[in-house]
C-alpha cells in the first residue's frame, strides 16, 4: 500500500507575508503541484493532473526531472505522468501562467491538482485533490491620445486640441482623471466634452467612471498667443484601478509658430528581478532548476515623446529562455542564435514608462557570474537622447551549487553451507550540476537479517548506523556498496537506502531513496 498526498500552493513566498496570493492582471503567477508518497511501500505509475482555470494563460511547466508533464489545450490539463515514487519520496512541478483575467479567488482563477492514478492501493486521505486561487485586483488600461487642428477667426489663430480617452481594459475604470493645463503661449477658450466636466484654471478633465472598450473625448479651443513652439501634453493623472500598462497614459503635441524645434529625449534602461520580499528587497538569489524572472523596464524623461524606440535583453548562457511579455506595449521575439529578446516599443511619451517581463530557468550554476548575467540596453530611438548613465542594464543572479543525488539498489540470494545470504548492491549517482559534499547514503538492515560484510568503491559503511559515509561525489560519478546479510527471518524483508547527507541542494527530492523486498519462506 502507498498513501499519496498532493498540494498545490504558489512559488513565491514572501519571508513576512508568507506565499504571495496577490498578482496584478497581465503578470505571471507560478504554481507548485507538490506530490508525496508517506505509505509504507514504494509506489509506481503514479500520475497527477493540474487543470488550469480560465483566467490563466498556460505558458510552460517543468517537472524538476521527475517523470514526463505535457499540456492539452483542449482540456486545459498538465498530465504529470511521474511513474516510481519511493517511500518518503517528494516531487515539485512548477507551473507557469500568465493572468488574463480579473477575480478574488474566483473559480476562473483556480487551479486543480488531483491524483490521476497509481498502481498500488492508496490509502484514503484529504490531500488527493488540491485546487488553489489567487486574487487578481479590477484593472483597467487608461490611454490618452490627442490631435491638433490650427483655425484662423477674425486674424486671430486658434487651436484646438482633441483628446480622447480610451479605456482598454479589462475592467471599468473609476475615478479617471485626465489633465490637460494649456502651455504658455495658449488662452483657453471654450471646451465640449462626450462626458464629465473640465477645468480650465486646473487642467483637470473630469470624467469619473468609463467602462471597458469605451472612448470619451474632450475638445479644447484656444486662442494662439505666443511664438516659438508650443507643447501641449494630456495625460491621465487619477485613476482607481491598477493600470497594467503605463506607456499609453499620455501623449505630448508639438506646434512650432515661428523658428524652428529640435526635439530631444532622455530614455533610462533598467532592469531587476519580478520577485521582490518586502523583509528582504528584491530576491536575487535562485535554485537550480527554478525560474527566474526579469523586468526590463524602459522610461523616457525627456521633453518630448520618443518614437522608434527599440531595447534589447540578451540572455546570459546560465540560463534558459522560456517566454517575454512586454504587457501590451509593442512587440517583442527572441532569437536564439543570438540569445536575445528585441522589444519594439515604438512611441514613448515623455514620462512614459513600459516593462517586459522575460521568464527563465536557472540551468547552470554561480554567484553572479557572466552566464548567470542579463543585459538589457537601448538599441534605438529616433530622436537626439540625452546622455545618462542607464542606457545599458545588466543584472545578475545567485545560483548556489545543486547536485541531484540519486539512489538505487538492487539485491541477489545465494546459499552457502546451507544458509541463505542477501546481498544488496546500493548505486549512489550524482546527476549533478554541481560536485557533491557531505552525502551520506543510510541503509539500516531491517529485521529478519545480520550483517556479514560489505564492500564500497569508496568511503566506509558502519553496520551499527547503517551510514554509508561518501564524502564528495563527482558530477555524474557513480558509486557503489554491496551489502552481505544473513537472512535470519521469515515472511517479507523490506531494505530502504536513502540519502541523509548532503551539503548542496538537491533539486530532485524523488529518487533519493528506493525499497526492494525479499519474501523469505
Amino acid at each position: 500500500s502507498v498513501e499519496m498526498y498532493v498540494q498545490q500552493y504558489p512559488w513565491y513566498y514572501d519571508t513576512k507575508l508568507g506565499y504571495v496570493n496577490t498578482y496584478n492582471y497581465n503578470t505571471y503567477p507560478v504554481f507548485v503541484v507538490d506530490v508525496e508518497n508517506w505509505g509504507n511501500n514504494d509506489a509506481t505509475g503514479v500520475v497527477v493532473n493540474d487543470v488550469i482555470g480560465t483566467g490563466y494563460q498556460y505558458i510552460t511547466c517543468n517537472p524538476q526531472g521527475v517523470g514526463t508533464a505535457y499540456y492539452n489545450s483542449t482540456t486545459r490539463t498538465v498530465t504529470w505522468d511521474i511513474g516510481n515514487m519511493p517511500t518518503s519520496g517528494m516531487a515539485w512541478m512548477i507551473v507557469v501562467t500568465q493572468a488574463i483575467a480579473t477575480g478574488d479567488n474566483t473559480p476562473a482563477l483556480t487551479n486543480t491538482a488531483s491524483l490521476y492514478h497509481v498502481d498500488q492501493y492508496d490509502v484514503p486521505n484529504d490531500y488527493k485533490i488540491a485546487p488553489y486561487s489567487l486574487n487578481v485586483p479590477s484593472s483597467a488600461d487608461m490611454q490618452v491620445n490627442q490631435a491638433q487642428s490650427v483655425s484662423t477667426v477674425n486674424g486671430s489663430q486658434y487651436i484646438t486640441y482633441t483628446i480622447t480617452a480610451t479605456n482598454n481594459g479589462p475592467d471599468k475604470a473609476n475615478g479617471v482623471q485626465v489633465t490637460d493645463s494649456l502651455p504658455a503661449g495658449l488662452t483657453y477658450s471654450s471646451y465640449t466634452a462626450s462626458t464629465g466636466s473640465y477645468n480650465s484654471l486646473t487642467g483637470v478633465w473630469n470624467i469619473d467612471n468609463i467602462n471597458d472598450n469605451q472612448v470619451e473625448t474632450l475638445n479644447i479651443t484656444a486662442k494662439i498667443t505666443g511664438t516659438g513652439t508650443i507643447q501641449n501634453s494630456a495625460a491621465v493623472s487619477a485613476e482607481t484601478q491598477y493600470d497594467w500598462n503605463s506607456n499609453n497614459n499620455a501623449q505630448i503635441l508639438d506646434y512650432t509658430i515661428t523658428g524652428t524645434y529640435n526635439p530631444s529625449v532622455e530614455m533610462y534602461v533598467q532592469q531587476y528581478p519580478w520577485y521582490y520580499d518586502t523583509k528582504l528587497g528584491y530576491v536575487n538569489t535562485y535554485n537550480y532548476n527554478t525560474y527566474p524572472v526579469f523586468v526590463v523596464d524602459v522610461e523616457n524623461w525627456g521633453n518630448n515623446d520618443a518614437t522608434g524606440v527599440v531595447v534589447n535583453d540578451v540572455i546570459g548562457t546560465g540560463y534558459q529562455y522560456i517566454t517575454c511579455n512586454p504587457q501590451g506595449v509593442g512587440t517583442a521575439y527572441y532569437n536564439s542564435t543570438t540569445r536575445t529578446v528585441t522589444w519594439d516599443i515604438g512611441n514613448m511619451p515623455t514620462s512614459g514608462m513600459a516593462w517586459m517581463i522575460v521568464v527563465t530557468q536557472a540551468i547552470a550554476t554561480g554567484d553572479n557570474t557572466p552566464a548567470l548575467t542579463n543585459t538589457a540596453s537601448l538599441y534605438h530611438v529616433d530622436q537626439y537622447d540625452v546622455p545618462n548613465d542607464y542606457k545599458i542594464a545588466p543584472y545578475s543572479l545567485n545560483v548556489p551549487s545543486s547536485a541531484d543525488m540519486q539512489v538505487n539498489q538492487a539485491q541477489s540470494v545465494s546459499t552457502v553451507n546451507g544458509s541463505q545470504y542477501i546481498t544488496y548492491t546500493i548505486t549512489a549517482t550524482n546527476n549533478g550540476p554541481d560536485k557533491a559534499n557531505g552525502v551520506q547514503v543510510t541503509d539500516s538492515l531491517p529485521a529478519g537479517l545480520t550483517y556479514s560484510s560489505y564492500t564500497a568503491s569508496t568511503g566506509s559503511y558502519n553496520s551499527l548506523t547503517g551510514v554509508w559515509n561518501i564524502d564528495n561525489i563527482n558530477d555524474n560519478q557513480v558509486e557503489t556498496l554491496n551489502i552481505t546479510a544473513k537472512i535470519t527471518g521469515t515472511g517479507t524483508i523490506t531494505n530502504t537506502a536513502a540519502v541523509s547527507a548532503e551539503t548542496q541542494y538537491d533539486w530532485n527530492s524523488n529518487n533519493n531513496a528506493e525499497t526492494i523486498y525479499t519474501i523469505n519462506q
